[in-house]
């Protein structure tokens, strides 16, 4: 099994004494902040890819639905499998750049639309581009694209990153190592994003949440491996009997 700095320690052996608080990290100045959002893009050039074994949570309207599953990502491609207690696969989701599939095996029908956050919404109720998603999904955050502005603060000791366009803010406040811990979409969407990381800063599960839509969704991981997935994977062949409803 492969390794990446950012990617995901998970921690299995519990029991162990729990440790102190990290101490207060210093504010960050705008060169320096500047000098980390390429950092990230760096970091996300290098990722190969992973297949990992997961739990996925949707909480909406008062209504939790929990489902074990596989998730497969890569820098162009996403596909997560929703397994019944047998490990037949309920749910196939795939978005390979241009498309996002839905396919409800059990139903025989399948949505597809273009790979645009209103596609990623008719999944997971959150209006999250694929570029997004991809990234929160392994820990890291996908800098504004052509933003105006970059400001710092220092919230209750924690640093902030914020960029700006126009109306849209992105904020991000850092955790220990500098690495994302939560992030906050407001302007054109209001979206959270919290990361769960373990000791040595390996990622161990992700929450999203669209609080004005009442949305929560939850992804923690319990395997992985690290490594180049097949592009075919993220581009879904349906059998001959599933309708498919195209959507723009």
């Amino acid at each position: 099994m492969s390794r990446w700095p950012l990617l995901l320690a998970l921690g299995l052996a519990a029991c162990a004494a729990v440790p102190p608080p990290p101490p207060p990290l210093p504010p960050l100045a705008v060169p320096e902040a500047k000098g980390l959002l390429r950092e990230w893009e760096a970091a996300w050039e290098r990722f190969p890819g992973l297949r990992a074994a997961v739990e996925l949570s949707l909480s909406q309207k008062g209504t939790t639905q929990r489902t074990a599953g596989v998730l497969l990502l890569a820098p162009a491609g996403l596909r997560f499998e929703a397994l019944s207690p047998f490990g037949l696969p309920l749910l196939i989701v795939a978005a390979d750049g241009e498309t996002v599939t839905i396919w409800r095996i059990a139903e025989r029908r399948a949505v597809i639309a273009p790979a645009t956050a209103a596609g990623i919404h008719r999944w997971l109720q959150l209006p999250l581009a694929p570029a997004d998603l991809l990234r929160l999904l392994i820990g890291q955050v996908r800098p504004l694209p052509e933003a105006e502005s970059v400001q710092t603060a220092l919230d209750d000791g924690v640093p902030r990153v914020e960029l700006g366009r126009g109306a849209l803010r992105q904020r991000v406040w850092m955790g220990p190592g500098r690495a994302p811990a939560r992030v906050a979409f407001t302007g054109d969407r209001h979206l959270q994003a919290v990361f769960e990381r373990g000791p040595d800063g390996g990622l161990r599960a992700v929450r999203l949440a669209a609080p004005e839509a009442g949305v929560e969704v939850h992804l923690r991981y319990h395997t992985v491996e690290v490594g180049a997935v097949p592009a075919e994977l993220f581009a879904l062949r349906l059998p001959a009997e599933v309708k498919v409803q195209r959507v723009d």
